[in-house]
């Protein structure tokens, strides 16, 4: 799960909220991450673990029978520095990730207030007790047991991992109001629906987004802004490519 309090906002409302699968990586102020917990940015380290990462999804996708994409999910802290983004994008473009979603915060939509406001307000002071890098299967566990008990839940979920990322969110919302008329199983309703709002994050804070880009190195590019939120700021309309200079 990402926190959208830390994250760059825009007013980019073309961005998607369905997030395609990839390679996870968090950039803050204080260091990069891959899956775990930021660390001291190191160009070798950063690179060998890029390359376990990589030869870990490769093996995932082989054993699924599915094509391998080269794609990173970017998860930069609005206060990361410029200078540690070029030089680890630098790094996925040598090692042929040259496709990247970057998460952002929406500055036009927010999350809504709780359906069910006192199941929300347990269910969030339980997911605090659990490590932030785990927190989204956490969740995603305990929809997993409650949809076992809806069969047009289920259905709902299945169509979901048949659809564009574009169509999940709709898919999952329509469907799932649908399924709870065709079943008439209001308890399991109200926690299904809840932990999908946990899910999505703390109410009334900024919709996550997650907007396309090409990796490009770009010899020809200016000076660059120090922290990744005044890059942001520089650019008004959605850009289609992350341009970063070569290593001088």
């Amino acid at each position: 799960m990402y926190d959208a309090s830390t994250l760059a906002t825009v007013g980019w409302d073309a961005a998607q909220t369905d997030f395609p699968e990839g390679l996870p990586i968090r950039i803050t102020a204080t260091g990069v991450a891959i899956n775990l917990d930021p660390e001291p940015f190191d160009e070798d380290r950063f690179r060998a673990a890029l390359r376990e990462q990589i030869d870990k999804s490769k093996a995932m996708a082989d054993a699924k029978g599915e094509p391998w994409t080269n794609r990173l999910v970017l998860a930069i802290d609005r206060d990361a520095k410029m200078a540690v983004v070029d030089r680890a994008v630098r790094v996925a473009i040598a090692e042929k990730l040259d496709q990247a979603v970057l998460v952002l915060a929406s500055a036009n939509r927010r999350t809504p207030a709780a359906v069910h406001p006192a199941l929300y307000e347990a269910q969030r002071t339980a997911l605090e007790k659990v490590p932030p890098t785990e927190r989204a299967m956490h969740v995603a566990r305990t929809l997993e047991t409650l949809v076992a008990q809806c069969e047009p839940a289920r259905d709902v979920f299945k169509a979901i991992a048949m659809v564009s990322p574009t169509e999940r969110c709709p898919t999952m919302t329509n469907g799932l109001a649908d399924a709870f008329v065709k079943c008439g199983c209001p308890a399991v309703e109200a926690e299904i629906m809840t932990s999908v709002q946990v899910l999505g994050g703390p109410v009334d804070t900024p919709i996550l987004l997650a907007h396309p880009v090409r990796l490009v190195a770009d010899p020809a590019i200016g000076p660059r802004p120090e922290t990744w939120a005044q890059f942001v700021a520089e650019h008004r309309e959605p850009i289609a490519e992350l341009r970063v200079p070569p290593a001088g």
